[in-house]
């Protein structure tokens, strides 16, 4: 598991342009199927799966994508975290809420 979540830092790190969206969706989906509490993987495969689709149908401007990446970068980032240190799941959901609220703030 933790291979997998160091795997998906790193492909967060390279940035979030269309085919890393979806590359990271599908590994967030293994990470689903592995985990014992697949909702934070499942949310944020979502996420990446509509977050692609929105820009893959338009062209998209910088200042958007950067804009989205500053929002929520650092959720995804707490999330990671708060899985690897063997948090509680109350912690989990509060990392999560923090993501979705960033998300929903990002993505009018």
């Amino acid at each position: 598991m933790s291979r997998n979540l160091q795997q998906l830092r790193e492909m967060l790190q390279e940035g979030l342009y269309v085919d890393n969206l979806w590359q990271l969706a599908s590994l967030c989906k293994d990470l689903a199927m592995d985990d014992p509490y697949p909702l934070p993987f499942f949310v944020m495969r979502q996420v990446f799966m509509e977050i692609a689709t929105s820009w893959d149908e338009r062209p998209l401007p910088v200042d958007e994508a950067n804009y989205v990446k500053s929002k929520m970068l650092k959720p995804l980032e707490d999330i990671i975290q708060t899985i690897e240190v063997g948090a509680s799941k109350d912690e989990i959901f509060d990392r999560l809420n923090d993501f979705v609220i960033a998300w929903l703030i990002a993505l009018p």
